[in-house]
């Protein structure tokens, strides 16, 4: 994880103070996340490792979320009629 950390201070910022990133696209191993914070010199090495986790945290229980859903179908009112889709028009 500190690595990771360095990396990202390292490609937020310039050698000039001046920021580059304000987020960071972390790859740990399988696991991806959006995190912000890097460019903030006032967070230390911790926070920065508690904002990682919460980001892969939560982008795991978003995808659980998608995994879980179901498929909800209305029944048509009487007489309606929906013709079906055409997968070749993009729809």
């Amino acid at each position: 994880m500190a690595r990771v950390i360095a990396a990202g201070r390292d490609l937020a910022c310039r050698d000039d103070g001046s920021v580059v990133n304000k987020t960071a696209h972390i790859r740990i191993g399988t696991e991806l996340a959006v995190v912000t914070g890097f460019d903030n010199p006032r967070l230390d090495d911790e926070n920065l490792r508690c904002r990682i986790e919460a980001a892969i945290a939560a982008k795991e229980h978003h995808a659980r979320t998608m995994r879980q859903r179901v498929s909800v179908e209305l029944p048509l009112a009487a007489g309606a009629h929906t013709p079906p889709l055409d997968p070749d028009a993009g729809e």
